[in-house]
């Protein structure tokens, strides 16, 4: 008989109602706050590197274009002039020069000249200004991309000159692809 008695006592208490089992806070530890920290950190880095890469990508595409088609241009060149001189309008698509959007002549003298190619702004996700251009005196151009006081930092190994704004931003880049061609790319 005292088996029932033991058996009533576990029902009795399988009965009985039970309290929910308290959570625990949520709390950022070090550890966890750390964590966040580095998540964070290596998302702004590969943002970073993202719109470097671009950027780079962007610059290569216009110095390939230019030496897959620089017999071509060369040209084109003195029909193109001839053209600009005259002062009708240039239509790139005419011309299948492939990502070419307009052309420009920018004239100081008929020994100083630039004829100046310009990509579409929309191709490149910073919204900057791409394109090529030829110098009859094989001299690096700034057009209106640097302040009329702004200097071009050059580097004459690599035949590459950049105007750096006040806060130390790249703002103009130019790069000798070949004699008289150079690429260039300003950023808002």
């Amino acid at each position: 008989m005292s088996a029932a008695p033991e058996q009533i006592d576990q029902s009795s208490e399988a009965a009985a109602p039970t309290r929910p089992a308290r959570l625990p806070k949520t709390r950022f530890h070090r550890g966890h706050r750390f964590q966040i920290l580095i998540a964070i950190g290596i998302v702004l880095l590969l943002a970073a590197v993202t719109l470097l890469s671009t950027r780079l990508r962007a610059r290569f595409d216009v110095y390939q274009f230019v030496l897959s088609n620089e017999a071509r241009l060369n040209q084109l060149l003195p029909g193109l002039l001839t053209e600009l001189r005259a002062g009708n309008p240039i239509d790139a698509a005419e011309l299948k020069l492939g990502p070419v959007r307009d052309i420009e002549l920018f004239e100081r003298s008929p020994e100083d000249f630039t004829v100046r190619f310009d990509y579409p702004e929309k191709k490149f996700p910073e919204h900057g200004c791409y394109g090529f251009y030829y110098s009859y005196r094989n001299e690096a151009q700034t057009f209106d991309h640097v302040p009329a006081d702004g200097e071009l930092e050059e580097n004459a190994d690599s035949q590459i000159w950049i105007y750096r704004d006040e806060e130390g931003l790249e703002r103009y880049f130019t790069r000798r692809v070949h004699k008289h061609w150079f690429v260039y790319s300003a950023n808002p």
